[in-house]
């Protein structure tokens, strides 16, 4: 997922990735719960290690279905996480606002989840767990944010649901992987450039040498 900058004071030519985990966890609350609220439900934003994110993230605007009221909420510290009760499943989408106005928000689509898949008994004791690995990557940032995000998250932020969110160490070290194979081609490729531009520079020279001398000639 690309952030986009506003063309004010951008570092060009940085570009910056920053690993995240969208997701919720739903609870279903037993044969006795209110048809209309079976599930309790927590949709967040939060860091693939669980960093605090308010380093570079200034709140999430959560929008959910319409049936919801107020149906957009904002949550503007960290956990940065929403908690509501409902039936139904539906996309949710979340807006992150960063702590530097000359970025533009990111905006993700969510599929809230509160039933097993693929379907089986469900259980008060195990929950739904929902969650997408992405990374913010952001392109020429402005030459504040730059610093934020070298600097890096300062700690963790603990969580009543962390015990049930996913291990992601593996798809980073995947991704980093494919930075680095993609970074060594780029490099391998420039290098086979340079090299062919001294051969053409060294057959230009030849051909100029030749000419001289045939020109003498005449």
């Amino acid at each position: 997922m690309k952030a986009s900058s506003s063309p004010k004071a951008r570092a060009k030519g940085a570009t910056v990735a920053v690993p995240i985990v969208q997701g919720s966890i739903a609870f279903w609350l037993g044969p006795e719960a209110d048809e209309w609220h079976s599930h309790r439900w927590t949709a967040y934003i939060r860091g693939s290690r669980n960093e605090d994110l308010s380093y570079f993230i200034r709140y999430v605007e959560f929008h959910l279905h319409e049936s919801f009221h107020p149906s957009k909420r904002v949550v503007t510290r960290p956990p940065f996480e929403l908690t509501e009760t409902g039936w139904g499943e539906f996309d949710l989408i979340m807006r992150i606002f960063f702590v530097d106005n000359l970025e533009n928000p990111v905006e993700l689509i969510h599929p809230l989840r509160l039933f097993p898949h693929p379907p089986k008994e469900q259980s008060a004791e195990e929950p739904v767990v929902s969650e997408f690995y992405e990374e913010l990557v952001f392109q020429d940032p402005p030459e504040e944010l730059l610093a934020i995000l070298r600097m890096g998250p300062q700690r963790t932020v603990d969580t009543e649901l962390q015990k049930y969110f996913l291990d992601f160490t593996c798809q980073e070290a995947q991704d980093l992987e494919k930075i680095k194979n993609a970074r060594d081609m780029i490099r391998s490729k420039v290098l086979g450039l340079n090299e062919r531009s001294r051969e053409i520079d060294e057959e230009r020279r030849q051909i100029e040498e030749e000419i001289n001398r045939l020109s003498k000639m005449v």
